[in-house]
């Protein structure tokens, strides 16, 4: 389960804007940019591999007030990491090849993120059910957005 729940959260928060060039040199500035996405998100998971999630099984509708509260905290706090990552990532725009792929894994990702934050709503209210069906569409929206940046070339991006 705490597998589960760190994966949710540590996929894919690529942003940025698109740049061009000519097929060999900008095969050459996807490649780059793929390290350097992959350098980011390495980062990022070594952050995640400090935040201890908590023992309990998110899908579980009879969750109790506590377990809610302590899910909610610990996803506000994977947030944050993700935030900080995709700062860094804005940073080198799109890549040069295919950035319709990219943009693609952007919007899951953004989906993935409302669901989250509905989601520590959900958890915060005490609502079991309600917190398991936004969860799971937060995960669902997570696991497009994995499958994506992995079939574009992301290794660390794409777990």
């Amino acid at each position: 389960m705490r597998v589960l729940l760190a994966a949710a959260v540590v996929l894919i928060p690529l942003v940025g804007a698109a740049c061009g060039g000519d097929s060999g040199e900008s095969r050459l500035r996807t490649e780059r940019w793929i390290d350097d996405a992959d350098e980011i998100c390495d980062d990022e998971n070594d952050a995640f591999a400090d935040l201890a999630p908590p023992d309990v099984d998110p899908f579980d509708e009879s969750l109790t007030t506590a377990q809610l509260e302590e899910i909610a905290t610990y996803l506000e706090r994977s947030l944050e990491i993700q935030n900080e990552t995709t700062g860094r990532l804005a940073d080198l725009g799109l890549p040069a090849n295919d950035p319709g792929e990219i943009e693609d894994v952007l919007e899951q990702r953004e989906r993935g993120q409302a669901a989250v934050e509905s989601a520590i709503e959900a958890a915060r209210a005490g609502e079991g059910e309600r917190f398991v069906v936004r969860y799971r569409r937060a995960v669902t929206e997570y696991s497009k957005a994995s499958q994506g940046a992995h079939e574009f070339g992301l290794e660390e991006c794409g777990q």
